[in-house]
């Protein structure tokens, strides 16, 4: 029975104290976000003014943002022909919290976008990834920069793959591969441009036995056929049509 009251009394104890603990993590909250409501008044208040004496745009971009946006210079200069100032970037996040610039950034977009139309920055924004894909037409983009891959190259390289292995004969002492042996590879690397043609192809190839290094040639010559007999389809930028690297591997699995 002492036990019972000795736990009862515990647990009224704990109680207030979680009780004590959540008023005074709400009342810190409360002060943290009037704290954050009176910068960002002060913000919203300085960006109006400053609007008095020029347009300015912020691009929102998500945060963390993985993707860097390469245009930004087209899109000064396009900002710039309709008398708007570029601001810079603006790092949208779902995290509640106070960042500098955010409210002061927000105020301008707003009231540049009732001025000019909401419309008409979204399209000079579109404006600037075209002539960014215009004004670096021998830029090569990397499979990072550029969108999804083409449906028609992913069936094209599933395609080489089959070729490849269709009716390979095996060369004359070549020392099959046993588990649990790494594998060995044939890889290309090359260009494809505007029109899809394929540039500066390149064959890299390693095999785990020394021996078989010898038969490079055979696969390697094997591969750049079949990848240059291949009508490839450029890879877009936001849906511009732009030279870009490519790369795929075989794996030499049956051997």
């Amino acid at each position: 029975m002492k036990g019972f009251y000795v736990l009862l009394i515990m647990c009224f104890f704990q109680n207030i104290f979680f009780a004590q603990k959540d008023s005074l993590r709400d009342n810190n909250l409360e002060i943290y976000r009037n704290t954050n409501d009176e910068r960002c008044k002060a913000d919203i208040l300085k960006a109006r003014q400053d609007a008095k004496n020029a347009n300015i745009y912020f691009l929102v971009l998500p945060a963390p943002q993985l993707e860097e946006f390469l245009p930004e210079n087209e899109l000064k200069n396009l900002l710039a022909a309709n008398d708007i100032k570029w601001g810079g970037f603006q790092f949208g996040s779902d995290i509640s919290a106070y960042y500098p610039k955010d409210c002061y950034a927000s105020e301008h977009n707003k009231l540049t976008e009732e001025k000019f139309g909401e419309k008409k920055l979204e399209n000079l924004v579109a404006k600037s990834y075209e002539l960014f894909a215009k004004n670096n037409f021998r830029r090569v983009f990397e499979m990072s920069e550029v969108d999804a891959k083409p449906k028609t190259n992913i069936e094209n390289e599933k395609n080489i793959e089959n070729l490849f292995w269709a009716n390979l004969e095996e060369p004359t002492g070549y020392t099959t591969r046993k588990p649990p042996e790494h594998l060995s590879y044939v890889e290309v690397v090359f260009l494809i441009d505007q029109r899809g043609k394929v540039t500066d192809l390149k064959i890299n190839s390693k095999f785990q036995n020394p021996k078989n290094k010898k038969y490079t040639k055979f696969f390697q010559k094997k591969l750049k056929k079949l990848v240059n007999g291949t009508r490839w389809e450029p890879n877009r930028y936001k849906g511009f049509a732009v030279k870009s690297r490519a790369n795929f591997r075989i794996n030499l699995i049956l051997l």
